[in-house]
């Protein structure tokens, strides 16, 4: 259930920057990806 709350709170926040801006941005993505790499990095090697 957290991991669709989360997802809903980065949709939402799609639907703005794309709705009212109608700018797409890579930089959300960028942090969202650095912070997938960070827990993977650290479930594989500080486990």
């Amino acid at each position: 259930m957290a991991y669709g709350l989360i997802f809903a709170i980065a949709g939402l926040g799609f639907n703005i920057l794309l709705g009212y801006t109608g700018l797409l941005s890579f930089g959300h993505s960028a942090y969202f990806g650095v912070g997938a790499y960070a827990v993977a990095f650290m479930v594989k090697y500080l486990h």
